[in-house]
């Protein structure tokens, strides 16, 4: 069982890109992660199913370009079993 919440990077504005890398705390152990859009709530890409990272890693990349997601304003939330948090990816 993992003690430490996921806490993402906030202190840079994160702009969209091809391949947009978010750091986070210590590794958080298994997490999942969804992409929301800004302006559509209901709109719900699931970025990484809930899998364990490699040790030491601290850091998600959201591959937009993969995702086949145009160039937007997102929400990204990670969650682990002790909860979630989240940063926005703006379009510009």
């Amino acid at each position: 069982m993992f003690t430490e919440k996921i806490i993402l990077d906030k202190t840079i504005t994160h702009v969209y890109s091809a391949k947009t890398q978010i750091n986070f705390n210590q590794n958080p152990g298994p997490y999942t992660a969804y992409l929301y859009k800004a302006t559509d709530p209901s709109f719900e890409v699931m970025v990484s199913p809930q899998i364990p990272i490699n040790t030491g890693a601290r850091s998600i990349t959201v591959d937009f370009e993969k995702l086949k997601l145009p160039k937007e304003t997102y929400v990204l939330i990670v969650y682990n079993n002790l909860g979630a948090n989240y940063v926005w990816i703006q379009e510009e």
